[in-house]
């Protein structure tokens, strides 16, 4: 009996048979790929294998199969960081697939920056709380206190940073949630939360424990900055509210009485007269 155009005859069955998925035109035993998984038509072309690969089934010379994972292929293989499909730097995944840092800011005594992943790494002087670790402790002062060695900032289940403020002693990060969070020295309320009491000196201070600056009803944040010992954030309403130091009347209230008491916040705390 012959074949029908479309078909081929499984030699297990002695039957006319459509040919496997993908192999119609090809050989048998020719290889072939469909994303990762390696497929190797069968003798007949009625059947076929399917590998899945640990890594990526390439074509070379005219032959799929499934290569070894390596950075720069554009697979995440749990061991890296990214893996962006390139050996390429400065574009947020350097070329040893770990995250690039994205934005960084700088106080008098530390600095912090922000990797393409939105986690946050502070180092410097901590003596404040400064660095949101839950010590004193200077980084970056020792060998191996860097890399590796540097904890990333907790800023609560599932939370990444969109951006930093950095005082003197004192640091706020702008969340995914355009929710604003602080830590560090709180002298003069810099922190926004309605207290003088420092935060991220101690364990069990940062993460869920620290409350989010309260900006008023509804009011998220697009922008935050910050001086010495003030703090300012740009809301999603186009306002501006400024908290902390006004000695020098740095908060733009039309007095010079710092901004730190709980029933300060919120509604409470008038926006920036800006009229440009």
């Amino acid at each position: 009996m012959r074949c029908s155009e479309d078909e081929y005859c499984n030699r297990s069955t002695g039957i006319c048979t459509p040919a496997a998925e993908g192999c119609r035109d090809l050989e048998p035993d020719e290889t072939f790929c469909t994303d990762d998984v390696l497929v190797r038509c069968g003798p007949d072309l009625v059947t076929s294998e399917r590998t899945t690969c640990e890594g990526l089934c390439a074509v070379s010379n005219g032959t799929a199969d499934c290569v070894t994972p390596a950075c720069g292929d554009g697979k995440w293989n749990g061991e890296e960081q990214c893996d962006d499909g390139n050996l390429d730097g400065g574009d947020a995944c350097a070329p040893d697939c770990t995250f690039e840092p994205v934005a960084i800011a700088l106080g008098n005594y530390h600095s912090c920056a922000i990797g393409a992943n939105g986690v946050v790494k502070c180092w410097g002087q901590g003596n404040y709380g400064q660095l949101g670790l839950g010590d004193t402790e200077h980084r970056g002062n020792d060998p191996d206190e860097m890399g590796d060695g540097l904890p990333a900032v907790d800023l609560g289940p599932g939370r990444t940073a969109q951006a930093l403020a950095v005082g003197e002693h004192h640091t706020c990060a702008l969340l995914d949630n355009s929710g604003v969070r602080c830590w560090g020295e709180n002298e003069f309320g810099q922190l926004g939360l309605g207290d003088t009491e420092r935060r991220g000196d101690e364990p069990g201070e940062m993460g869920s424990a620290l409350p989010y600056v309260s900006l008023g009803t509804g009011r998220t944040a697009i922008a935050i900055a910050a001086g010495a010992d003030a703090t300012c954030a740009l809301l999603d309403d186009d306002s501006l509210k400024c908290w902390g130091l006004n000695d020098q009347a740095q908060l733009g209230l039309g007095d010079s009485r710092d901004r730190s008491s709980a029933q300060e916040f919120g509604d409470a705390l008038p926006p920036v007269d800006l009229r440009f």
